[in-house]
């Protein structure tokens, strides 16, 4: 057996933790002693891709260690995963495990109003929203986001993993590019390019920072249809197409 299957067949799973208003406590074993030469805490947000090291420990070797994390944003989803790298720089990583930064909770009036691709869908009791989230968790292309008291956000994950048409980017009554990031412009840093059927690109937004912006048709030189990017933090987190007209 070689030393890389050994140890993706040791590689141990690893614990989440929500510890209220504080964070996430990530736990985990070492299986590898003093084979072990690095280990880290990773985290994406929004979806699985992307990670990024957030935590390195200075003591690999220990048998069992933890690390507590306070990311950026309310109501935002975050992964984790755990780093391996192994004498040798053999490097191996645990699987992904999803976490809410808030629990979900209602409005005022105790409604959980549901959006989907810009709309308001459905609007439920919160009493009711526990039996409506479990069905919609059974289907592995659905994703529940809390964007804050009362409001939860319905994505469609496509093929390349990617939640598409989530409302942000669409053509208002007027023909233009409408854009609505709302206060996340706060926390995270925003990037939008839109390509031809070439895949040239032809606009590209840096650093957005307004919650609703609106780019004039007259940017994309003639009508047609484009394809955009939008990335939060250097991570693609949608990608779809628009029509000019």
């Amino acid at each position: 057996m070689s030393s890389n299957s050994w140890a993706q067949d040791a590689l141990p799973d690893f614990t989440l933790e929500t510890l209220p208003a504080k964070g996430y406590r990530i736990s985990w074993q070492n299986p590898f002693g003093k084979n072990l030469k690095q280990l880290s805490v990773q985290r994406a947000a929004g979806n699985k891709t992307g990670f990024t090291t957030i935590f390195s420990t200075n003591s690999p070797q220990l048998p069992e260690n933890g690390f507590i994390d306070h990311p950026p944003g309310l109501f935002r989803k975050y992964y984790y995963r755990i780093s391996y790298m192994l004498n040798g720089d053999q490097f191996f990583f645990t699987t992904p495990k999803a976490a809410l930064q808030q629990l979900f909770e209602p409005d005022k009036k105790g409604l959980i109003h549901i959006w989907m691709k810009g709309k308001l869908i459905r609007t439920l009791p919160f009493h009711h929203f526990k039996s409506w989230k479990d069905s919609v968790s059974r289907n592995p292309r659905l994703e529940i986001i809390a964007k804050g008291p009362g409001e939860i956000e319905l994505l469609q994950e496509t093929e390349n993993g990617v939640n598409n048409a989530s409302g942000k980017i669409s053509i208002n009554a007027d023909g233009h590019v409408e854009i609505r990031l709302g206060s996340a412009v706060m926390d995270y840093h925003y990037r939008l390019l839109f390509k031809d059927n070439k895949g040239l690109i032809i606009l590209q937004l840096d650093n957005i920072n307004s919650p609703i912006l609106i780019v004039e048709k007259t940017n994309f030189m003639q009508a047609g249809s484009y394809y955009y990017e939008l990335y939060e933090n250097m991570h693609l987190i949608e990608k779809n197409s628009i029509t000019i007209r």
